[in-house]
């Protein structure tokens, strides 16, 4: 009998202004879930809004929430994203949650490949700074920013790469290379799907033919949004021996 592994569930990141900023996180493990962090905003100060205001492509951010800067030297240790678009004309706007009204945004100003993860490439997503007259109303979002991640290993050796078939992940979003420590788990095969699936009708037993001749159940990839999980890939995959 196959077993799982568990549910890979992604955030984006964002800024308000006050300005506040989400992006994808760190990975972490918890009850079996691999997570990056979910939408986290934060406030920063005029030197660093300054700072937001006249990024370009080419850029770099970080990926910290919490304190600090957001948009830092690519040299920085602290650089995860390359700035790849730069719009002061999305016309998007968020709740009073911090979350995009319309998440099809993303697409529209920085395309559909932002908006999930393509096997084998580097991951894409988009951040965003949003002013906010009255704390916990939301209000129109001033910058959004389309990034890729930097092409670099983190403390473990991996690396911000979808994993694709015959690659080796530890069960995260991450590319690792296969003799590393940490590799936990090689890819069998790969399923994307767009339009993404609502994760209440995934079914992970019978998700790419049941995963048969893998060691594991299919492990979804989903994103939260507006109150609802979606599935926008999902991978078999065996252990790494």
């Amino acid at each position: 009998m196959l077993s799982i592994i568990g549910v890979i569930v992604v955030g984006i990141i964002v800024v308000v202004v006050k300005a506040l900023i989400r992006d994808a996180g760190d990975s972490n493990d918890a009850n079996n879930d691999t997570t990056t962090d979910s939408a986290t905003d934060t406030v920063l100060t005029d030197e660093q809004m300054e700072a937001a205001e006249a990024a370009e492509v080419g850029d770099c951010m970080t990926d910290v929430t919490g304190s600090g800067d957001m948009v830092v030297e690519c040299s920085d240790p602290t650089a995860f994203w390359t700035i790849t678009l730069v719009s002061d004309d999305s016309g998007a706007e968020v709740d009073m949650f911090g979350d995009l009204t319309d998440s099809s945004v993303g697409g529209t100003v920085c395309g559909e490949e932002y908006l999930g993860w393509t096997p084998g490439e580097l991951w894409k997503s988009y951040q965003y700074v949003y002013t906010e007259e009255f704390e916990g109303l939301g209000g129109p979002v001033d910058y959004f920013y389309c990034v890729e991640a930097i092409d670099k290993e983190d403390a473990n050796g991996g690396r911000p790469v979808t994993p694709d078939t015959g690659d080796c992940t530890d069960g995260t979003l991450l590319t690792f290379d296969c003799s590393n420590a940490s590799a936990l788990y090689v890819v069998d095969a790969v399923e994307v799907y767009n339009p993404p699936i609502d994760e209440l009708s995934f079914d992970y037993t019978t998700a790419l033919g049941g995963c048969e001749g893998s060691g594991y159940y299919a492990t979804p990839v989903t994103v939260d949004e507006s109150f609802t999980s979606y599935v926008y890939m999902a991978y078999c995959s065996s252990d790494n021996v």
